[in-house]
């Protein structure tokens, strides 16, 4: 029997038509709207520093898998909280300034009564038109050893917080509606001795971690956030001109990808009009254009129905029903 070796311009060949047939992968950051809507006079804020009324050095509420370090005031590790919210709150165009009260107020909560004398006057120092104040912060807690010699051990360490916060309005005197907010954190530390008496290594750290990331949690339900890193897929082939256009986006350079895809679209071949039609629509998302990437995605998928096609159609149409609302938190409508 004759063996034909297959030339290396066929292998090439071959390579080149099975990548141009993969899509491409970028991501894109994309503002979502809040959960909850506040009110729109509501641009100005300042954290009150705390978390509830405050427990004595040493003493820690309702966790019972841990042993509190009596040398540990654990109201300043609570504060993570609020070092979560400023950041999260920050970052989102929902707000033109958020500030962080001084920590000399939080000896106020010791009473559980905060005048809006006082909160007028934080504000004021501040330059802000509102206060945050989360008033109860309560947190239950799990914790399943396992052990496995010779595969594996540790702990897994649950942790559930419980929060309700307020808006305060001191100089119109209003008091927002409670926002009520519970999240789950999970920890792992594994034991590689196997020792029966293995503890978790830095429960204060653990702690501080839960209280941050739920506090940019809670921001998350009250003003639109980015989401970081969203997947989007798109077209580099087949044909050099859809190759070329992917590596312009790869550089970042989407006018002259765009360029590309719009001479394309126009092509009598109706799978390459299709894709420069679908790319396109993910060029104008990316320039938040969402009106025009819903119409370029709909000629797309009428000259060549796919699942990408209808997938990315039904991605924009709920980035559209969005859109009312985020337009509503961003411009008080």
């Amino acid at each position: 029997m004759r063996i034909h070796p297959t030339p290396a311009c066929c292998i090439a060949g071959t390579i080149i038509f099975f990548i141009s047939c993969l899509p491409g992968r970028i991501t894109l950051n994309v503002l979502e709207p809040g959960r909850i809507t506040i009110p729109a006079e509501i641009t100005k804020v300042s954290l009150f520093p705390g978390a509830g009324i405050p427990d004595p050095p040493g003493r820690i509420d309702s966790l019972d898998n841990i042993e509190p370090d009596p040398g540990v005031n654990y109201n300043r590790i609570k504060r993570a909280y609020m070092e979560g919210i400023y950041d999260a709150m920050s970052a989102s165009p929902r707000f033109l300034k958020v500030v962080p009260a001084d920590t000399t107020y939080e000896i106020l909560l010791e009473s559980g009564h905060v005048s809006w004398n006082e909160l007028s006057r934080i504000c004021r120092r501040d330059s802000t038109n509102a206060v945050l104040i989360l008033k109860k912060a309560v947190s239950r807690d799990s914790m399943v050893r396992y052990n496995y010699p010779g595969l594996a051990c540790g702990i897994v360490y649950r942790l559930v917080n419980h929060t309700k916060w307020a808006f305060y309005q001191p100089f119109q005197e209003i008091v927002n509606p409670d926002i009520i907010f519970s999240d789950t954190s999970v920890f792992e530390e594994e034991d590689p001795d196997c020792s029966p008496h293995f503890q978790l290594s830095d429960i204060n750290g653990i702690l501080s971690e839960a209280y941050y990331v739920s506090g940019t949690k809670v921001a998350e339900e009250i003003g639109p956030f980015w989401k970081n890193n969203t997947g989007r897929i798109f077209f580099t082939g087949p044909g050099a001109r859809l190759r070329q256009a992917s590596l312009f986006v790869y550089d970042n350079k989407w006018f002259e990808a765009a360029e590309i895809w719009n001479d394309v679209a126009e092509s009598r071949n109706r799978k390459l009009a299709s894709r420069a039609s679908f790319n396109l629509a993910l060029a104008w998302e990316q320039d938040d254009d969402l009106e025009q990437a819903s119409l370029w995605i709909a000629h797309a998928d009428s000259l060549l129905s796919t699942g990408r096609t209808l997938t990315y159609k039904k991605i924009l149409e709920t980035r559209l029903k969005k859109k009312e609302l985020l337009d509503q938190q961003l411009n008080g409508f």
